[in-house]
């Protein structure tokens, strides 16, 4: 079940969801990347986000892509 959450930084509403919500907080000029990493049990991609301090663009990218390198995931699909 959804709930609305007003964001401690802003005051703006946001609909936060069953496993996470959107991160408000982060559209504050950081990095950041989200790569896949599972599935649910129910078939459902599951994402790592990944974010890192402000002007390292560089950083960010360089560790999800040795996460992909170590994994699998970003080859599979979800069943439709």
């Amino acid at each position: 079940m959804a709930e609305r959450r007003r964001s401690a930084i802003s005051g703006e509403f946001t609909i936060h969801g069953h496993w996470t919500g959107f991160r408000e907080d982060l559209r504050m000029e950081v990095p950041a990347i989200t790569v896949p990493c599972g599935f649910t049990t129910s078939g459902l991609p599951i994402g790592l986000q990944i974010v890192g301090a402000p002007f390292a663009e560089r950083t960010v990218l360089v560790l999800a892509g040795a996460y992909e390198n170590q994994t699998q995931w970003h080859l599979r699909r979800p069943t439709v």
